[in-house]
């Protein structure tokens, strides 16, 4: 998509100039639009990668130097607009057979950790009217996040990790600990969709003889792209004779932290056979 085509549909003149900026840490810290936007938590233990390694010594690297971040600091008056194009890390416009995502925003996410409390005992000795099994419990948890990601919205909502106790092929499981995920472009909507799981979470806990608790873990609130930038981008779509569709980003994003010091927009392309899983 030509640059020029959509200054021109931004800005009147289209008389505004252009950088081009590549961040290359979207899937860990995001150090590179934390620094831009001034939030960059002051703390580079923060920041130390999984495999020990200091940030020091990665954004030397690559040239940067920790104890000068602030120097990347930006605001509203130096970037009018920040759009931001990506691959789509999703199956939406391959089979919707669409050239271009005009992004609404970047949703909100919540993430949890919940824990059940069973009972462990002997699988062979110990009557199944008898059990406080976490595990069948856990089960019914997986199932009502599933049933409350299906209601009608755009959300998403996932158990995508667990952990077992005393995990022994005879023992019938006494302890559970999943990952809960949760997401969509409005946090009254996820909150809304919270308090329905709450509602699972309580019956199940009742039906299981088990003890089941919600532990937040992460809270992203979402990042809207401004209408006026969805809009220009769809013109010079039709300008340029390519199809498109609307569509939210349900991963996190460079823009998102942008957002927090100017408008914003994104441009989705089709992932074809690559994604960033």
């Amino acid at each position: 998509m030509k640059t020029n085509s959509l200054n021109t549909r931004l800005f009147v003149n289209g008389d505004r100039s252009f950088e081009v900026i590549v961040f290359t840490d979207e899937e860990g810290s995001m150090i590179g639009s934390k620094a831009i936007s001034g939030r960059v938590i002051d703390d580079a233990n923060y920041y130390r990668r999984p495999d020990g390694t200091e940030i020091f010594s990665c954004l030397e690297k690559v040239g940067g130097n920790w104890h000068e971040l602030d120097k990347a600091k930006r605001s509203s008056r130096d970037i009018a607009v920040f759009v931001e194009l990506h691959l789509e890390q999703g199956p939406i416009l391959e089979s919707m057979g669409k050239q271009i995502g005009v992004v609404e925003g970047i949703v909100g996410q919540r993430r949890f950790s919940i824990t059940v409390k069973g009972s462990a005992n002997h699988a062979g000795t110990t009557p199944m009217h008898m059990r406080k099994d976490a595990l069948v419990a856990a089960a019914k948890v997986i199932l009502a996040v599933n049933q409350i990601g299906n209601t009608p919205g755009q959300q998403v909502a996932t158990v995508g990790k667990m952990q077992l106790l005393p995990n022994a092929a005879n023992v019938v499981p006494g302890w559970v600990d999943m990952s809960l995920d949760i997401r969509d472009l409005s946090s009254l909507h996820i909150d809304s969709l919270l308090a329905q799981l709450r509602l699972h979470l309580e019956e199940i806990a009742v039906e299981t003889n088990t003890q089941i608790r919600l532990h937040p873990a992460l809270n992203n609130e979402p990042a809207l792209a401004e209408p006026y930038i969805q809009q220009a981008i769809a013109r010079v779509c039709e300008d340029l004779q390519l199809s498109y569709t609307h569509l939210p980003s349900r991963a996190s994003h460079d823009a998102q932290e942008l957002a927090q010091i100017t408008d914003m927009g994104m441009i989705f392309v089709p992932s074809g056979t690559l994604t960033k899983n």
